[in-house]
């Protein structure tokens, strides 16, 4: 999928609870999650990368499992990163009480 005008745009019809009701999507997101990377970035987030071929290819994702896109916790990002983890993935370090990591983009 190198054509640009055939780019998979993650949205409110692709979230990990369309999934669980349509096969179509749960189909799709299979296919992202198995090519998605996961790497720990500055300390307490996460950082998924769909490829060129999906909007917005890059997707972070805090210590606590949420997307900072606009889909939160039912962004497949977020799946990734679970399968990360379950697969021995390095995890993020979660912040001291009282202290709010912010990451800039």
């Amino acid at each position: 999928m190198s054509d640009s005008s055939k780019a998979v745009v993650l949205n409110g019809t692709l979230t990990d609870s369309q999934a669980r009701i349509s096969p179509d999507v749960k189909q799709i997101l299979t296919g992202l999650l198995k090519e998605a990377t996961v790497a720990v970035q500055d300390e307490y987030f996460y950082l998924v990368d769909f490829g060129p071929d999906v909007r917005p290819q890059r997707h972070t994702v805090s210590h606590d499992l949420f997307c900072t896109c606009g889909l939160e916790q039912d962004c497949v990002a977020v799946t990734a990163v679970k399968k990360y983890l379950k697969d021995g993935g390095e995890p993020a370090s979660t912040p001291e009480s009282g202290y709010y990591p912010v990451n800039v983009i």
